[in-house]
């Protein structure tokens, strides 16, 4: 029985629907959704997210979500825990980003990310690295991550010499700029 004023609306029926109390869809902001359908990019953004995210990755940009700050738009990297990642913690790896000149170094990699590589990535920079998969376009899109300090996302296709991969890129504040990116991997092996 309604009352007559009281409106019920649906989340995904209403992609311009006010955030309530500064809450947030924890797998995506659905602001950006307006207007465009489920594989269209947005335009002027590299590397943007999908309308929709995986679960593994929909969790991962729920904890981020969760680590802000009153009304920052990045949580600082020194809340992130990744013991608090648990079982995500085996696809990620964290980088730290350098200005003047933009640099990007592996702090930490999953021993699952270090393998889908071939090669060792800790302490490495990625522009001393070989491009191959699982790091495609990765320094540009750490670019696009750390200039826009807004998360960003990478899907490679299968190929016969790699396995289809996506990539979650996520940043966090210090420093006075984007410090550190969060990169989660979700991979799909041949065959």
């Amino acid at each position: 029985m309604t009352d007559g004023k009281t409106r019920v609306v649906r989340i995904y029926d209403a992609p311009l629907l006010p955030k309530a109390s500064g809450w947030q869809c924890p797998d995506r902001d659905i602001s950006h959704l307006a207007g465009r359908s489920e594989s269209e990019p947005v335009v002027n953004e590299p590397f943007a997210l999908p309308a929709f995210l995986d679960a593994q990755f929909a969790a991962l940009r729920g904890y981020w979500n969760s680590l802000k700050r009153g009304n920052a738009s990045n949580p600082f990297a020194d809340d992130l825990s990744l013991a608090a990642l648990g079982k995500l913690a085996d696809s990620i790896v964290l980088i730290q980003v350098f200005e003047k000149p933009q640099r990007f170094r592996f702090e930490m990699a999953a021993a699952n990310v270090a393998q889908l590589y071939r090669g060792e990535l800790e302490g490495r920079f990625a522009d001393e690295l070989d491009i191959r998969a699982p790091l495609q376009y990765f320094a540009a899109q750490c670019s696009a991550t750390a200039e826009s300090g807004a998360p960003t996302f990478y899907h490679c296709e299968q190929r016969a010499d790699s396995a289809e991969y996506k990539r979650l890129m996520l940043p966090f504040w210090g420093d006075g700029h984007v410090s550190t990116i969060l990169v989660a991997f979700e991979t799909k092996q041949n065959g």
